[in-house]
């Protein structure tokens, strides 16, 4: 006879909603600081985030917190108003929304259904709106070369992000002379 089955052990949700954030959280902060510039409160708003998608994520199925995230990211009015003042990228001559659909595919990696139904639009209005994006960005000298030369750097900003910030060097320094001290 063999050993008895066990029942398949899933994650507590606790310890599955901070696997989530902390694996989507690094993607957020580039989309966010691409989507509305350097002067954006990112920290705040990512705190802000965390707390609504928690409050949410007990309800929802797993399948469903990614599309789920990036909308409650979307409808943060600093996203779609960021502060005035032109910034100086060529991302900054598209509008808001059309700059936000080239961001959810440039950083987020999102296919066009997911995309559109974060966007609350119909995936053809969203096609409309990437290409619209596209062309505008063609007319300012940005062809698909230099879309594929952000979508990399992005990626680099997303990786980046997602590294564990260094010790201190005095914490650092403090445990290794901790672990070399004889025991007493």
């Amino acid at each position: 006879a063999g050993l008895p089955r066990l029942p398949a052990v899933s994650p507590s949700r606790p310890t599955a909603l901070a696997a989530f954030l902390r694996s989507i959280e690094p993607r957020a902060r580039v989309l966010a600081l691409a989507q509305a510039g350097p002067a954006l409160e990112v920290e705040a708003l990512l705190a802000e985030l965390r707390q609504a998608f928690g409050e949410r994520a007990p309800r929802l199925p797993l399948a469903e917190w990614p599309l789920r995230y990036w909308g409650l990211l979307l409808a943060r009015e600093a996203l779609m108003n960021p502060p005035a003042g032109r910034l100086d990228h060529p991302l900054y001559l598209l509008s808001p929304t059309r700059r936000l659909a080239l961001l959810l595919r440039l950083v987020v990696g999102l296919e066009p259904a997911g995309a559109a139904r974060v966007m609350g639009l119909s995936a053809e209005a969203f096609s409309t709106l990437l290409a619209d994006a596209e062309e505008k960005l063609a007319v300012a000298g940005v062809g698909p070369a230099v879309l594929l030369r952000w979508q990399e750097e992005f990626q680099a900003a997303v990786r980046e992000a997602a590294a564990p910030a260094p010790a201190a060097p005095a914490a650092a320094a403090a445990r290794a002379a901790a672990s070399s001290a004889p025991n007493r």
